[in-house]
């Protein structure tokens, strides 16, 4: 007998001793043992402070809703079935044997399936997704990391997709609530019936509501700046243009670095987009209706201003040349940069934590060496985009059977569950993990698990994508520091406006949108890096490019106005 099969007939005792009296777990609502206001994290879709809502995600240790009830199916029949996850693009041609994965083993035995996942490389998804639907050779259940509406609709339209069995919501009860916590479930049901799967962020442990704030945020030397005079800064969580530029220019004059400011082009631009209260969204939703944001006056001086920082050396000269994410963390966390603009999650705290750890600092979140802050255009006015609730989406092939498709549901279901989510990180509930009398959850034996942290991505982002399981207070293998500062990180975003999105613009299909490619990220780089005159550059782009942009603007506007 392997090793697994015995911890599972030692968990199936196990949990036949605990299920009368643990605390949690399905039909439960699970409390949390670290104090909380009793409020709901509600997301604004319109610009308000966050007041107004009478709640925050920052505040919340844990909203959890109560668990649908399930019956415990028995599984005769084994079920085969193809597949893509996050792992087919990330790790699939690594050469790992993803059968021998503690966690893998453990969904399969649980529903009595092999599931097949099939290598989908990232830079290829895209065109290999569409050759494989309308070839017809799409694996069983694909996720779709480049989803088109537009091509969804033609796909549905031709019968390449395979819709939800009709009685999907009640069937699958915790599919169903991540469902309608991505907030999009109207938009893509067709004639009655769902084709997909948009699977949910936040669903289980933070209760939200359509989009939520982006998460990106500021890194900086808190000991840098304490050198430089500027002690205290950022002390609030929030840093204002004026106060960022101080302390690159200081910490530059003063030899520290001489790369103060490093990003991704993406990552950078963004900084400037909020930290000058420019929308970052291309086609913006208006009351009188939809207007090019790229047009507007206030793009042009973002730029101006992008560039003049550029100019005095305050960003990486070479800037433009970073796509890759780990480059400038890596700059940052190895002391060669005096700030960071990246993700702001908890993992991603955590392991920009763990970076500045292997450079040799103990203990860099509590010792005041890291910083991490909110941007501000000036003290207290501060921007930050909307972002969906869900991150990708899954569908399947119309060559499944009805039965094997309702098996993949089944599977589905449990890991968008609560305890689906906390086994697909920590294991066997009973073996690995269980919920403590006081609702917290404790790992039994100690040790840390295989398949902990999900590592291979081999159910990551199925059904669900689960980031708010760091936000949970189970979640033992965060710095809990990179957990108190994401969530209060959220808190300060909600206190500023919040430009929301446009299920109007999402949604719509037509030709023009299909048709729109426009380079904006690449010509602000060309601009900024090329010291070009903004004004007539940016001018001559827009009429280059007008052709392309103005019909879907018309589009919009004769559609919804």
């Amino acid at each position: 007998m392997r090793k697994y099969e015995a911890l599972l007939l030692c968990g199936m005792i196990a949990m036949a001793v605990l299920v009368g009296c643990s605390g949690g777990g399905s039909g439960t609502s699970v409390p949390v043992t670290t104090a909380a206001p009793e409020t709901t994290a509600t997301v604004q879709t319109t610009a308000a402070k966050a007041e107004t809502t009478g709640a925050t995600l920052a505040a919340v240790e844990s909203t959890f809703q109560e668990e649908p009830e399930t019956e415990e199916k028995v599984y005769d029949e084994t079920i085969a079935f193809t597949a893509t996850t996050l792992y087919s693009e990330t790790h699939a041609g690594l050469g790992v044997d993803y059968h021998e994965n503690y966690v893998y083993q453990m969904v399969m035995d649980k529903f009595n399936i092999d599931m097949e996942l099939w290598a989908c490389a990232s830079a290829e998804a895209k065109e290999k997704q569409r050759i494989w639907i309308n070839g017809g050779t799409m694996p069983d259940l694909m996720r779709w990391s480049s989803f088109s509406l537009s091509e969804y609709l033609t796909y549905v339209d031709q019968g390449m997709l395979k819709a939800l069995p009709d009685d999907w919501k009640t069937k699958w009860p915790h599919l169903a609530k991540d469902i309608k916590a991505t907030g999009l479930e109207e938009a893509y049901t067709i004639d009655g019936k769902l084709y997909i799967i948009p699977d949910a962020v936040f669903a289980n442990f933070v209760e939200v509501q359509g989009s939520l704030p982006q998460h990106i945020s500021l890194y900086f030397r808190k000991d840098w700046a304490e050198e430089v005079g500027l002690s205290g800064l950022g002390e609030d969580g929030t840093m204002t243009m004026a106060e960022l530029k101080e302390y690159l220019q200081k910490v530059k004059d003063s030899g520290l670095t001489q790369t103060p400011l490093v990003g991704t082009t993406d990552y950078l631009n963004d900084l400037f987009y909020r930290g000058t209260g420019v929308n970052s969204q291309i086609y913006v939703e208006t009351e009188d209706g939809f207007i090019y944001e790229p047009a507007a006056e206030e793009y042009t001086q973002m730029i101006s201003t992008m560039q003049e920082w550029f100019n005095e050396g305050l960003i990486d000269p070479d800037y433009f040349l970073q796509t890759d994410v780990n480059y400038s963390r890596q700059m940052f966390g190895s002391g060669m940069a005096a700030a960071l603009t990246n993700g702001g999650s908890a993992a991603n705290i955590d392991t920009i934590i763990d970076l500045l750890k292997e450079s040799g600092y103990e203990n860099p979140a509590g010792d005041g060496i890291l910083g991490y802050v909110q941007i501000e255009k000036e003290k207290g006015e501060r921007y930050t985009s909307a972002t969906n609730n869900y991150w990708a989406s899954y569908v399947f092939s119309p060559n499944v059977d009805d039965k094997t498709q309702e098996r993949i549901l089944d599977m589905m279901d449990w890991i968008g569950s609560e305890e689906g989510q906390i086994s697909r990180l920590r294991g066997i509930r009973g073996v690995d993990w269980d919920y403590q009398p006081d609702g917290s959850v404790a790992q039994l034996d100690g040790q840390p698990l295989e398949g902990s942290k999900d590592g291979m991505n081999l159910f990551s982002s199925v059904s669900i994508c689960g980031d708010d399981y760091q936000l949970s207070g189970y979640d033992d293998t965060k710095d809990p520091l990179a957990v108190q500062w994401a969530k209060d990180a959220y808190a300060i975003r909600y206190e500023g406006t919040v430009w929301p999105l446009s299920l109007n613009y999402q949604t719509f299909a037509g030709e023009s949108k299909s048709n729109y490619s426009v380079p904006v990220t690449d010509k602000i780089t060309e601009i900024v890096s090329g010291n070009l005159d903004v004004e007539s550059a940016w001018s001559s782009f827009l009429d280059e490019y007008k052709g392309i942009w103005q019909p879907l603007l018309d589009d919009l506007n004769a559609t919804y106005y």
